[in-house]
């Protein structure tokens, strides 16, 4: 039997079953003798399965860039101990640059406002530090780039080796694309594409509460602060 497909809004059949395309997904709607109802379906099976896929097609980004977000991000962490980032700016059709958002650093969190390069160009994406951690898509990672910036992500992980770890993924709708740096960054050195993967080690540790006669400092004391506007990191 023939399930016509009809989008919300428009006239519905006089008679027999339908399904409806709407904002929030699809619908089936029929009647019987006992009853009218439009009720929600996880899918309308006339349909042929569709693949989510992504062909990144932007010019790749020099290495000499990643090279100049890794010497910040380390001197953010000697200073501060907390990550940072940095938004990937595309001027032009074919070349990247760097801008620093406004942002407020502490060691396990990062707060920073995009707003603040209105006017840079064409904010493409971000590079974020891991601190000494390996490079992978954390939870917050995915929820904070996933949910509302639209691009290209690269994290970097073990800052202070002389080459950092890299992973990379596509933020599209909601969706994430992993994808290999070296398809999006050139002249990588193969020592830094990270594995992608937290440290399985990791779920055996957990933060001990503080005890203020055996804190230390790290630089400064490790806490919130906003980072300081000196000339050269105003690139």
């Amino acid at each position: 039997m023939h399930i016509p497909i009809i989008q919300s809004g428009d006239q519905l059949p006089e008679s027999g079953p339908a399904y409806i395309v709407g904002r929030q997904g699809f619908y089936l709607r029929k009647e019987t003798s006992l009853y009218q109802v439009t009720v929600k379906v996880p899918e309308i099976p006339a349909y042929a399965e569709v693949k989510e896929e992504l062909l990144w097609q932007a010019p790749p980004i020099p290495y000499a860039l990643i090279e100049r977000a890794h010497a910040f991000f380390r001197t953010v962490f000697w200073k501060y101990g907390g990550e940072a980032i940095v938004a990937l700016v595309l001027a032009g059709k074919d070349t990247w640059q760097l801008e620093a958002p406004e942002q407020t650093v502490s060691p396990m969190h990062l707060d920073y406002d995009m707003k603040s390069l209105a006017g840079k160009g064409r904010l493409a994406g971000t590079i974020h530090s891991h601190c000494n951690m390996g490079a992978f898509f954390s939870g917050t990672d995915d929820k904070d780039t996933a949910a509302g910036f639209d691009g290209l992500h690269l994290v970097l992980g073990r800052i202070m080796l002389p080459l950092p770890e890299i992973v990379a993924a596509v933020c599209i709708n909601g969706s994430v694309f992993k994808l290999a740096p070296q398809s999006v960054i050139s002249d990588l050195p193969e020592d830094a594409i990270g594995s992608g993967e937290p440290d399985p080690w990791l779920a055996k540790v957990q933060a001990a509460k503080a005890d203020p006669e055996r804190s230390f400092s790290f630089g400064r004391n490790c806490q919130e602060l906003e980072l300081e506007e000196e000339p050269w990191m105003l690139w």
